[in-house]
């Protein structure tokens, strides 16, 4: 369980960076050229490499270097955003919202999500304030304070 807890931060740590928007700095306009305004210095930082201790999908490559290429290649896709309601639950590639790299990052590790949101929102329908009246399976895995919910009380079952 606290290899799912572990797995449960870093996603939610990735779905809160894949909704913020961050603007162009003030002293920029779409006229600069960026090569002749002072850019600010970064400093990279190491950090450790954690491999999860599972390869739910078999594939030689353990769920969080999965899960990462998974949100990697979503957010370098690019989809257009768009908050349609889908049957089923899932867009096209093409499209989604920021939830959706979460459930397509852990897609790339083999795990469904959906499903498994689905399930803990039938077992405690009370926990979930998305859930409106009646669970609607096609959308309430996309809803941002659903997944937060499940995020936060999956890893302690």
């Amino acid at each position: 369980m606290k290899r799912f807890r572990h797995l449960c931060v870093i996603f939610f740590l990735c779905f809160l960076l894949s909704c913020s928007k961050s603007p162009a700095p003030a002293h920029m306009s779409i006229n600069d050229d960026p090569a002749a305004t002072p850019q600010p210095t970064q400093t990279i930082v190491p950090y450790p490499r954690i491999a999860s201790p599972v390869d739910f999908n078999g594939n030689g490559i353990d769920d969080y270097t999965d899960m990462l290429a998974g949100a990697r290649h979503d957010a370098e896709s690019r989809p257009r955003y768009d908050a349609v309601w889908v049957q089923g639950g899932y867009p096209a590639d093409d499209v989604g919202v920021c939830t959706d790299l979460i459930w397509r990052a852990f897609a790339a590790a083999g795990y469904n999500l959906k499903e498994m949101v689905d399930r803990d929102i039938a077992a405690n329908v009370s926990l979930y304030p998305g859930v409106e009246d009646v669970p609607d399976p096609s959308i309430d895995f996309r809803r941002t304070i659903n997944l937060k919910v499940f995020l936060n009380v999956m890893p302690n079952r």
